[in-house]
């Protein structure tokens, strides 16, 4: 089996486990594993490739001494092995700045980034790996979409290559021959198990619009092309195209839009207000462009945007079951 090995600097502080979680649908995504052994941090993929499939382990040595440069280790394995470590840079976000200049206008903000400054932004660079999960999440708990993503990887991915640790998710075949009966066993309704056959079926389209195959720096109106092709979908509105493009675009403006928390903790992080909607949000964030989804994502990992809850948490019935 083919396999390739790489390694890139990246500048001091860098968090592997912290910057590729965001890639991972939560913590049971069977196509991840992250994990710390001794004075190592180890970061486990399967996803697919232009290429083939491929399994992608990357090492990071802690502690760095203060002053040198991080190095990550990866070595990548199966058909896709090549095609994937020669944009390693970008899966790990070692192309990404997390400097923003503008931090100090509020105090909450700059405590937020400082905190998280060892974070970088990732790039899955695989449409298809992240149609799943993102679609999964539409209208229902991040619980309930997590547990059927992973329920969809165990009985319908593949074993990644070259490793027992992860499973290597369904392929467009799979995903687009899986029925409504199929779907419903898992907990997920008609409309989202089209949406998930829509954008399957456009995935050429949508790695073409978001420059995926040979990615380069953010570009803003990159992400609008994306966005408008994938809004232009059946089935897919501003939530999924916002989602999708803060895992595959690297655009630290990215903000994830039609949230049900977001505005919320946001009006709650920068203005006390425990209630907002995204116009709301937008203005408060505005001064921070273009880092806002950078900004949003320190707030949300710090925890500084949790706005207080009113009423009793939602307990929902599972799909399933009815």
């Amino acid at each position: 089996m083919q396999e390739v090995s790489r390694s890139v600097s990246i500048a001091a502080p860098y968090d592997l486990l912290g910057t590729m979680a965001a890639l991972a649908d939560g913590p049971r995504d069977p196509t991840w594993n992250l994990s710390t052994s001794g004075d190592a941090a180890r970061a486990v993929r399967a996803q697919w490739t232009p290429e083939g499939p491929v399994t992608a382990s990357l090492l990071q040595d802690l502690p760095t001494a203060e002053g040198f440069p991080v190095v990550v280790e990866g070595t990548f394995t199966g058909p896709g092995s090549v095609w994937l470590a020669e944009r390693m840079e970008w899966l790990v976000g070692a192309r990404d700045d997390p400097t923003v200049p503008n931090a100090g206008i509020h105090p909450a903000v700059g405590d937020a980034l400082a905190a998280t400054r060892a974070l970088r932004i990732p790039r899955s660079l695989s449409v298809l790996d992240v149609i799943a999960p993102t679609v999964l999440g539409q209208r229902v708990t991040k619980e309930e979409a997590q547990r059927s993503f992973a329920e969809l990887v165990r009985l319908h991915g593949h074993a990644a290559p070259g490793s027992d640790e992860v499973r290597l998710g369904p392929g467009a075949a799979r995903l687009l021959a899986l029925g409504d009966a199929d779907w419903h066993a898992m907990g997920v309704d008609r409309s989202r198990a089209a949406a998930v056959r829509t954008l399957v079926r456009h995935t050429a389209a949508l790695e073409r619009a978001g420059a995926l195959l040979e990615p380069t720096a953010p570009d803003v109106s990159v992400t609008a092309r994306f966005r408008h092709a994938a809004e232009t979908l059946t089935g897919i509105g501003e939530w999924t195209s916002t989602t999708l493009a803060t895992v595959l675009l690297g655009d630290p403006d990215v903000v994830i839009l039609g949230d049900l928390h977001m505005p919320n903790g946001i009006c709650w992080a920068l203005a006390s207000e425990p209630r907002g909607d995204d116009s709301r949000a937008a203005e408060l964030l505005e001064p921070f462009r273009p880092e806002r989804g950078r900004v949003v994502r320190a707030l949300k990992v710090t925890g500084r945007a949790a706005a207080p809850r009113r009423g009793p948490r939602y307990d929902p019935l599972p799909l399933r079951d009815m």
